[in-house]
């Protein structure tokens, strides 16, 4: 799963990277408080030097990804990959939670990345209800 970093802060002495992708999209870390392997996707050449904890966009404590991540500098707009999602992203997570957009699922077929479910707005599916 990949998801975009829109906020990183401290707070207590912890570091803590906000994601644009939560819970509501993979809901097994938070279930079992088990870390998915994570990587800043986009800084693989680089040191990890902090110790974060990885967090969605949602309005509950419960929004947590990953727990004592170590990875290098994180910033506003940096990819978070998560490693090993798989039937744990969107079959398992509630994706209509909160009003949030359903996102796109791509898969790697030999080694090209393939469109296999498009991002729903919300707009879309509440029209959709509504009609």
């Amino acid at each position: 799963m990949l998801a975009t970093v829109i906020d990183v802060k401290e707070s207590r002495g912890q570091h803590f990277i906000i994601t644009d992708a939560g819970i509501h999209h993979f809901l097994r870390p938070a279930l079992v408080h088990q870390n998915h392997p994570v990587v800043v996707a986009n800084k693989l050449n680089q040191k990890p030097e902090y110790s974060y904890r990885i967090e969605g966009p949602l309005c509950t404590t419960l929004d947590c990804i990953a727990r004592d991540a170590m990875l290098p500098k994180t910033d506003v707009g940096d990819t978070v990959a998560f490693f090993n999602a798989g039937a744990y992203g969107y079959s398992e997570s509630m994706p209509f939670f909160l009003s949030h957009a359903v996102p796109a699922e791509t898969m790697v077929q030999d080694g090209r990345a393939k469109l296999i479910r498009r991002r729903i707005e919300p707009a879309e599916y509440l029209n959709y209800c509504i009609e």
